[in-house]
């Protein structure tokens, strides 16, 4: 049986990386030689559901991961939000059903895999284990204990700085984050001949995040400085990792995905305040106490704010360098880091909605709008439709008439109601209502590039053809765990909503491997199982060094 590497890059852009192409030798080899095309992300495209959908081949619907953030259906009972755990995915993952077979496994830096779960094989966790501390990361204990060794401290992440005068900053901790991260694949994959083995990059996401304006020259925030190449040095930085990688393992099954592409974010809609302002949304009578918060907050909105980090910036001097490095100061701007992920997506505002009286609302990272329960049952879809008219007839801050697309929902008591994009996701909904004025769109504060629907998909080695096809076919993301089910040689289960992708294979390939349809019973009862396990596991490592990961474990 032969084995498979699958590797993540999360955010990556097939678009800049034809771009770049003949400056970049892995994807350069990837193209010429192995089959590549475009892959369909998850609606909406964002990390948590992308990556839970390519680990179980199912939509968000089943996995139940639609955003970061766990939130409750009716808000007006219970507001309390929480980052979603690995403990979360009920739905079996690929590694779940190698394990099940005896096959071994090694999954590194996979999104949402925190806590590391039980494995045949080894895990270490991906975000969000970063936001965490006193934590084991790895399955098993002691792997962390080597990583750190190899490495001088292995980071999942680094938490964010979201002041923009830190940027230089950040770029030097996101460099060491990637050059530890090579170190680890290599060492991983020569520890012991795994069957399936799925290192994954996270850090192209907040690089074209914070910077996509330094290189995009159509953005309206466009600057030209040393920042310019950034986004290219990280994509080089990438390749040769993963070029020096294959070198290494030489005639090896590799498929390269990511979760979504990229693009320029123009502007923030901030989708509550739109909400109130067309009657869907009402709120409290403030109390003094919290209007004298709301004022210190946004005495300065987020123009304002932009103008005060620019001058930060370009006044920086050396000083501000060795500042920083002070352990106080350090702790204080990491206290304050988790700000945009937390205020402006989480629910910290559900407590000032008056519920009796409001019909729609927003909530997460990329503003789903949920009706809520108190609407009639035969008057929820003329509800719906009139927030669809009234987003339909949404002006851009330049007057003109924005292009509003919708998409389709979900079925679940989760899901939003309502998922749509802006302007081809370029202005992104944020979900804050504070504020001392009614203005619906902000220029962008932190990030000036978001994500797009389109992401990388390549497949190179023995059991791949090579495409010759003029056309770039576009992939769906529910198809990667079927088809790498199918090239492990392992049943698809068969509730997963995707199916092997043949047409990558060789005809000799198709005629050794064979695709078996399984019930997904068995593989659920073993994720149980597995997780049941991880718990005992968690609560022994936690015992045995005295600290507290600040995650429930149950």
């Amino acid at each position: 049986m032969p084995s498979l590497v699958l590797i993540g890059i999360d955010s990556a852009s097939l678009d800049l990386i034809l771009k770049w192409k003949d400056k970049l030798k892995f994807f350069k080899k990837m193209i010429e030689e192995g089959f590549y095309g475009y892959l369909h992300s998850t609606t909406p495209p964002l990390s948590p559901a992308a990556w839970t959908s390519i680990y179980t081949g199912k939509k968000p619907c089943k996995t139940k991961f639609y955003d970061w953030l766990k939130y409750v259906r009716c808000p007006c009972k219970e507001s309390r939000v929480r980052l979603r755990s690995f403990f979360d995915l009920k739905e079996p993952t690929i590694w779940d059903i190698a394990t099940v077979h005896g096959l071994r496994s090694a999954v590194i830096n996979a999104p949402m895999t925190y806590p590391p779960a039980y494995i045949n094989g080894a895990m270490i966790s991906g975000i969000p284990a970063h936001l965490y501390s006193g934590y084991p990361i790895t399955y098993p204990l002691e792997l962390k204990k080597e990583l750190d060794l190899l490495v001088d401290g292995y980071e999942v992440m680094p938490r964010l700085d979201i002041f923009r005068f830190f940027e230089y900053d950040l770029i030097k901790r996101l460099k060491n984050v990637v050059e530890k991260r090579g170190k680890v694949i290599e060492y991983m994959y020569e520890k012991e001949e795994w069957d399936f083995f799925m290192p994954v990059f996270f850090t192209l996401d907040t690089i074209q995040h914070y910077f996509w304006n330094y290189f995009d020259e159509n953005h309206p925030l466009y600057r030209k400085d040393s920042l310019s190449d950034i986004i290219f040095y990280f994509y080089k930085k990438i390749d040769y990792i993963l070029d020096k990688f294959s070198r290494k393992i030489g005639e090896t099954n590799i498929l390269v995905i990511s979760d979504h592409g990229a693009g320029p974010l123009y502007g923030y809609f901030l989708v509550n305040r739109f909400l109130a302002s067309a009657g869907f949304l009402k709120t409290k009578r403030t109390s003094i106490l919290k209007m004298l918060s709301t004022l210190i907050f946004t005495m300065i909105e987020m123009e304002e704010m932009n103008f005060v980090y620019n001058v930060a910036r370009m006044t920086r001097i050396p000083l501000v360098d060795k500042l920083i490095d002070k352990p106080l100061i350090r702790q204080i701007i990491e206290r304050f880091s988790f700000f945009p992920l937390m205020e402006l997506m989480s629910g910290d505002f559900l407590e000032d909605v008056e519920w009796s009286r409001t019909l729609a609302y927003a909530l997460g990272a990329v503003g789903g709008i949920f009706l809520t329960r108190n609407i009639p049952l035969d008057k929820k879809e003329k509800v719906k439709e009139l927030v669809k008219k009234a987003l339909k007839n949404l002006k851009l801050p330049s007057g003109e008439k924005a292009k509003v697309e919708f998409f389709d929902s979900y079925e679940g008591d989760e899901a939003p109601d309502l998922y749509y994009s802006i302007e081809d996701f370029k202005y992104l909904p944020i979900v804050h209502l504070a504020g001392w004025n009614s203005r619906i769109w902000e220029k962008p504060m932190f990030f000036t590039g978001w994500h797009r629907p389109l992401g990388i998909f390549f497949a190179h080695g023995p059991m791949f053809k090579n495409n010759k096809d003029d056309k770039i076919p576009v992939f769906n993301i529910y198809d990667i765990a079927p088809t790498v089910l199918y090239a492990l040689g392992l049943p698809i289960l068969s509730d997963m909503d995707g199916k092997p992708i043949f047409k990558i294979f060789t005809d000799e390939a198709k005629r050794k491997l064979k695709a078996r349809v399984a019930s997904p019973s068995r593989y659920r009862i073993a994720r149980r199982i597995y997780l049941a396990k991880t718990r005992i596991f968690l609560k022994e490592s936690l015992k045995g060094d005295g600290k507290s990961s600040g995650m429930r474990v149950e």
